[in-house]
């Protein structure tokens, strides 16, 4: 598997642009250019941002969109720019790190994966969505984040599984 970041931020030179107002998506564009027809692709699309997240910040912890219908557009555009491209999409990165990798709760994170899912499925139908995870170990995951991720197990998630 080919691994590639998306992410509702700043560059850091792996990143997708997303600006008040615009979305770069030359940037995507390049990112797709160097794959391989056959390349199995992996998106983690991190929501992160200094103008567009609860939590303002340039790179992490991810948290929630402060205007959901603004994050499922950029969603939607950025699967439909994708589609047929990339296998897998995840939403966020181990939220159950919570504090150093998602502030936010775990309802938070079932909310803004819901509308994830849905726009990810709805932009192409054949991809697959799959947790963030708990990376953390058992000690220091969230409880209520761990029992989202068990609950939700295996990878392949719906919203009817939350």
């Amino acid at each position: 598997l080919r691994g590639v970041l998306a992410s509702l931020g700043r560059d850091n030179g792996h990143l997708v642009i997303a600006g008040a107002g615009w979305i770069g998506l030359e940037v995507v564009d390049a990112i797709l250019g160097q794959l391989d027809p056959a390349d199995e692709v992996w998106v983690t699309v991190c929501s992160s941002s200094p103008w567009a997240t609860r939590h303002r910040t340039g790179f992490l912890p991810s948290s929630p969109a402060r205007d959901p219908r603004r994050y499922e557009r950029f969603v939607s555009d950025l699967v439909t720019r994708c589609r047929g491209r990339v296998d897998y999409w995840q939403c966020n990165n181990e939220p159950s790190n919570t504090g150093l990798l998602w502030a936010g709760t775990a309802a938070d994170y079932v909310e803004q994966l819901t509308a994830f899912h849905r726009c990810v499925r709805g932009a192409d139908p054949d991809a697959t969505v799959v947790l963030g995870g708990c990376g953390a170990t058992p000690s220091t995951c969230s409880p209520s984040i761990s029992t989202v991720t068990r609950t939700t197990s295996p990878t392949r998630w719906s919203p009817s599984a939350a």
